[in-house]
């Protein structure tokens, strides 16, 4: 079978490793398990999982609210040309409106 074996814990791994990089594995491995475990650690995910949702939503509803009014002004523009208005400002074959 390839891929990692997912049955490989820390203790697996460090003993794989040289000195340094065994040391460094082990204050990784500290510093997630402590992490993981204060109530901090778990408060901070939480609002950094809420902001994301948040973001989300909003990233939704401005994106909704463009497509929206992008469609109101191509009614508007229509409806004006159907009318024989220019959207520019001024009558079709007359000045425009400039005095």
């Amino acid at each position: 079978m390839s891929g990692w074996d997912h049955r490989v814990g820390p203790r697996e791994l460090i003993g794989t490793a040289t000195l340094n990089e065994r040391a460094v594995m082990k204050s990784l491995f500290r510093h997630l398990r402590r992490f993981a475990t204060e109530e901090n650690g778990l408060a901070a995910v939480e609002y950094a999982v809420m902001l994301a949702l948040k973001t989300g939503a909003v990233l939704l509803s401005i994106t909704n609210l463009g497509l929206n009014v992008s469609g109101v002004y191509d009614n508007v523009s229509q409806s004006l040309s159907d009318l024989g208005v220019d959207a520019g400002g001024g009558a079709k074959g007359g000045e425009g409106g400039h005095h």
